[in-house]
Order: C-alpha cells, then structure tokens, then sequence
C-alpha cells in the first residue's frame, strides 16, 4: 500500500483466447477487514450493479488489440473519466472480456506485483478461487512519486480477474 494518491488515465494489459467484442474494467475498494485478501464484493459478479464497485467502465471492440506472439494480444484504453485513486487504500481491478463461444479469454500472467496473487471467478461456479501469480496490467496517469514495476505505487492493490463467457 502506497501513501501516494494519484490519478489513472489508461489501463494497460495483456491476454488471449477466444475473440473479443469488448472489455469490461472495474475498480473495488479491499475488504474493510482485510482489504490484502479480497475485494469488497457485495453481489455475484454476473449481479453486480454500479453500487457494488468504486468505479467501472465498458469498451465497445477489441481495446486496441495488438498480436504480441500465437497466444498473447496486448490491448490498451484510454478511461473516458480519470479515476482519482487515494493513498493509504488498497484497490482491486477487474478486467473482463465479452467473448463468444470457446476457448475462454483469460488475463496473462506476471511474475512481480505488489503480493503476486490473484482471485478468480468462473460465471456459473459462484466460488472465487485464490491464485499464486499477478495479473500482466500495467495503470497510466499521474502520481506523484511512482516506483517502476511497482503496483503499489500506483495505488492498486492484488488482482481480481474474472473470466466470463458471454453468450
């Protein structure tokens, strides 16, 4: 967790599966008990409404996709509105593909982050799942002292990434 507050303008990341027809991207606040360990999550992702995270956003497209090798595609946005992220707080994000059909999309992984880890949610299981690795994102904007590679400079915290399959 940084003290540093700032502000995000894009959000970077890569991934791959099936074909993507547009992106999903939410920011929650940690548990208040234990913001390390999971987001606040007061709905079922596939119920969620704009009450039940700090800040979303959804992209038409493929999020400027570009091909970086036979499985990775590397895609980018530009946030319609800036989200203004405070010091002192952990964030989790969520990045979600609309796709259709299979193989499912998924969120490539990193090997640094802020605690290597992650919570994965399959639609239908209702069960969220711990994993050991990052999610491959990067956040852009402003912040007043940032640390290169370091995802708590940029005010976020772990990962929850969620793969859901749109029919």
């Amino acid at each position: 967790m940084d003290t540093t507050a700032g502000t995000i303008n894009e959000v970077w990341w890569v991934g791959g599966g099936a074909p993507v027809t547009g992106f999903t991207v939410r920011f929650y606040t940690g548990l208040a008990a234990a913001p390390d360990s999971q987001p606040t999550i007061s709905n079922l992702p596939e119920n969620e409404t704009p009450a039940d995270y700090l800040k979303g956003y959804t992209f038409a497209g493929n999020a400027n996709e570009t091909a970086l090798d036979s499985r990775f595609n590397q895609y980018h946005v530009t946030l319609p509105q800036p989200l203004d992220l405070q010091g002192n707080t952990v964030y989790w994000i969520k990045i979600e593909a609309d796709i259709e059909g299979y193989p499912f999309w998924g969120l490539a992984t990193a090997t640094h982050g802020r605690d290597v880890r992650h919570v994965s949610y399959f639609t239908g299981l209702a069960q969220f799942l711990p994993g050991a690795s990052s999610g491959a994102f990067d956040l852009r904007g402003t912040f007043a002292t940032p640390e290169p590679g370091s995802l708590a400079a940029l005010g976020l915290g772990t990962l929850l990434l969620l793969r859901r399959r749109r029919r």
